[in-house]
């Protein structure tokens, strides 16, 4: 299925192609304060509907992670890194798509918190999202994973 998302004032559209069975709700320290609820998916399933000039990004920590953001009105659609195996990914925050009644869907709660910095590479968190998702694709074809932040 292909979903369509923006930021509040439009300045960021894009659409995501794939099956949402779930969303993550992660405690860290960044979204937490956003409010996000995550779908993951490969990087290559999000296109972009507007120029890429009317997004902003933000680093912390590791800078491992791109944050983005519309540069007019704040809101965060979407973030991109790299998962353990070296793939890219994005983080979509499910508030920002069209018609999906995300209050029915099940939500994977993250502990992003509880991670301790690792110094160099992936963020533990990270690795053990991708560990946990290991699991999970074994019964489920869609990607994922539990964190993509930089805790």
């Amino acid at each position: 299925m292909i979903y369509k998302g923006s930021c509040h004032c439009g300045q960021v559209a894009f659409e995501v192609e794939g099956e949402l069975t779930q969303v993550t709700d992660c405690n860290c320290s960044i979204c937490s304060r956003k409010g996000a609820l995550l779908w993951f998916v490969p990087r290559d399933t999000l296109r972009l509907l507007t120029p890429e000039e009317n997004l902003s990004t933000y680093l912390f920590n590791k800078h491992v992670i791109k944050h983005r953001f519309c540069a007019k009105c704040g809101i965060h659609p979407f973030g991109e890194g790299v998962d353990p195996s070296g793939k890219r990914i994005a983080a979509v925050n499910v508030r920002c798509l069209e018609d999906v009644d995300f209050a029915s869907l099940p939500v994977n709660h993250f502990d992003g918190r509880a991670q301790p910095p690792a110094s160099t590479g992936p963020s533990r968190g990270m690795r053990t999202a991708a560990r946990t998702d290991a699991t999970r694709a074994a019964t489920t074809p869609t990607i994922t994973a539990s964190s993509i932040d930089d805790v």
